[in-house]
């Protein structure tokens, strides 16, 4: 688990021991660092570089205002994230003036040790997110600019090289084409992310801000909290899927295969989704086991976690896309391999639909768009798994009736 390096500025050392008894309680890893006022707190923030900043308002020698203003116009400090925590935000001036000078939010003292953690944890994913996303932009600039090179080089020498130039026009051809196309996914996949990440974030955000009214009941005070944790694990979630495809694309996904008992697999699956279904008030959707019983206490050698993901990203399309009916799973023996199943009844694909169904970065039109939300990652990834667990996947479908997601793995039986 990672470790967040988290900075308290407040000239008071009780009010920054409020924030550090707070912190323990939860489930984030951290180290604090303690400023007693803005000049102290910029001189440590560029030292250090924090992972987050939580800052009071008034301070001797240097205000936060004044603090968050330097750490914003200066290179290493400016993307890291602001929590103001005062008790003078009392005006809806005073909270534009430190959304303003940059920070990220605010929380009013006397502190909430719930609204602090739950603040602070979903912040700390978001900076993750930024982070990972920055990275892979800065790839594809670097790809960019490779691109642009060979370019370059190619221009340099077309006087009297027509043989190469001819060679070298086709090779950039296709450069630029797969550049273009990069770009596209990259465009759609910045969008989708932007879109996904907004979605929870505002929950987040606009849920935090009513916990400050102190009057709420104490259930609704809980449907509060609820939807913040709801939110964060969507983000967590959105973060994982795109660590898992980076990983696949760079061939850094490692499997570790050991000894998977089926049966246990299959039953631990069915009771989650039987919880997911009513989650999603989908009762009237019957969730179907189909094992034959020569195969139902199989023991095999496998990553029993990859294949979980696989068919839980599986189960998850099915649920999503089915509104009545059934939703069948299970595996059967095929000669050397065992062949995985998840069967809906759900809105069904086109052909052309199913053509860029496992393409990263991807989404198949539907009617209903705020319906069927995501990012288009989720099979990619479960394409990546198969083919690392050395299998294949495939879909069969139909308008308006149903899909069958089918994927082989090899079948290396373990005795019990």
């Amino acid at each position: 688990m990672k470790t967040y390096t988290i900075l308290i500025a407040d000239d008071y050392p009780e009010n920054i021991q409020i924030i550090v008894d707070a912190l323990k309680s939860s489930n984030i890893q951290h180290r604090i660092i303690r400023a007693v006022n803005g000049r102290i707190l910029c001189e440590l923030a560029k030292k250090r570089c924090p992972d987050l900043i939580i800052t009071d308002w008034e301070m001797p020698e240097m205000d936060g205002i004044e603090a968050i203003e330097i750490l914003k116009g200066n290179e290493i400090t400016k993307d890291i994230p602001v929590i103001m925590c005062t008790g003078i935000m009392t005006s809806s001036d005073n909270l534009k003036t430190a959304l303003d000078c940059g920070a990220i939010d605010f929380i009013r003292k006397p502190i909430d040790c719930f609204e602090l953690q739950a603040r602070v944890n979903s912040i700390l994913k978001l900076a993750d997110s930024y982070h990972i996303i920055k990275d892979q932009n800065v790839i594809l600039e670097q790809q960019k600019e490779e691109i642009q090179a060979q370019r370059d080089e190619l221009q340099v020498h077309q006087t009297g090289l027509e043989i190469l130039v001819e060679e070298r026009t086709i090779d950039l051809k296709l450069a630029k084409e797969n550049a273009e196309e990069s770009d596209r996914l990259k465009s759609a996949f910045l969008a989708n992310i932007s879109h996904e990440i907004r979605t929870p974030l505002n929950a987040i955000v606009g849920f935090s801000h009513l916990l400050m009214d102190k009057d709420i009941d104490e259930n609704v005070r809980k449907e509060f909290f609820d939807t913040i944790i709801q939110g964060s694990n969507t983000l967590i979630q959105l973060i994982e899927e795109i660590i898992d495809i980076s990983k696949i694309e760079t061939g850094q996904l490692n499997v570790e295969k050991k000894a998977c008992d089926l049966e246990k697999l299959i039953e631990k699956l069915s009771n989650k989704y039987s919880g997911r279904k009513l989650q999603l008030n989908k009762k009237n959707i019957q969730l179907i086991q189909l094992i034959k019983p020569n195969d139902s206490e199989l023991i095999i050698l496998t990553d029993p976690y990859r294949l979980e993901q696989i068919l839980s990203h599986l189960l998850d399309n099915a649920l999503k896309f089915t509104e009545s009916g059934s939703i069948q799973f299970g595996y059967m023996r095929e000669d050397s391999n065992l062949k995985f199943f998840v069967k809906d009844s759900g809105i069904g694909l086109t052909e052309k639909q199913q053509d860029y169904l496992f393409i990263r970065f991807t989404k198949t039109a539907i009617s209903d768009e705020k319906l069927y939300q995501g990012v288009g990652l989720g099979l990619s990834i479960c394409k990546g798994l198969v083919e690392k667990l050395g299998g294949k996947i495939w879909i069969e479908s139909e308008c308006n009736v149903g899909s069958t997601f089918y994927f082989t793995i090899p079948c290396i039986l373990v005795d019990k």
